[in-house]
């Protein structure tokens, strides 16, 4: 009996050309963090920090992590950067707002979703802290929707693909994995979700804008091996709410 759905973010409840998207990103955060280091080590910092999450297993919180690493050598700087980035995600992150897509039906499934008593879950990669999840999920007309949790820097330790990841969300919101529907649009970082006991269901709404925009996320994993996993269901975003009537 399915007690809980777990959703990915990018390019499952919102689409976008993530090459496209880390471009402006990349300029846009760069120019908020001048004066606080070399912009050519900041760049390379920003990447390798959000790669070394994959070597987290549980050890510390992904914040603290990400910051050991992003900050290492300005540790007397670790928590004005900190700040820094907390700011630009309240101010100058909206400039990015212009390059979503909404997807087709969202609205009406999160609709449904209000009527039932599933847990809800934003299983979004933990990459960024709350306050860049929740203006992300305004972009997609998510913003008031009663989540049952929003994994981000600040409450994991654990990133995709790694099943630690989505070990952790049951243990948070206390269900078991057999019990859970994961939706979402990579193959690997979202699907690998099965190898837990839970269902999948593989999104193809990302199909619009072309899989070759999906790059970066492939890219932030490659040191990781590709695994082959099952996937049990796959359709648009709106093809969840006939598996979810029929389980």
């Amino acid at each position: 009996m399915i007690k809980a759905v777990l959703f990915d973010l990018d390019n499952t409840l919102i689409l976008f050309d993530e090459t496209a998207f880390y471009q402006q990103y990349l300029a846009n955060i760069t120019r908020a963090f001048q004066g606080l280091m070399p912009m050519h080590i900041f760049q390379k910092r920003l990447m390798s920090a959000s790669q070394a999450l994959l070597q987290n297993s549980g050890k510390m919180l992904n914040s603290e992590f990400y910051m050991s690493v992003f900050a290492e050598g300005f540790a007397q700087k670790s928590e004005a950067m900190w700040q820094k980035f907390i700011d630009f995600y309240q101010q100058d992150f909206n400039r990015l707002q212009s390059l979503m897509i909404p997807v087709p039906g969202v609205h009406e499934l999160f609709n449904y979703l209000r009527q039932t008593e599933l847990k809800i879950v934003v299983a979004s990669n933990p990459l960024f802290p709350l306050t860049a999840q929740l203006k992300r999920l305004s972009w997609a007309g998510l913003a008031d929707y009663p989540f049952d949790l929003i994994t981000h820097l600040e409450n994991t330790t654990f990133c995709k693909p790694q099943t630690g990841y989505y070990r952790e969300i049951c243990r948070q919101i206390r269900v078991d994995p057999h019990d859970c529907l994961m939706a979402g649009n990579d193959d690997v970082n979202d699907m690998i979700a099965g190898k837990t006991g839970m269902k999948t269901y593989l999104t193809t709404d990302s199909r619009l804008i072309g899989e070759a925009s999906l790059a970066v996320s492939k890219n932030l994993r490659d040191s990781e091996v590709e695994e082959t996993v099952k996937i049990e269901y796959r359709g648009s975003l709106s093809g969840v709410k006939k598996v979810l009537e029929n389980l």
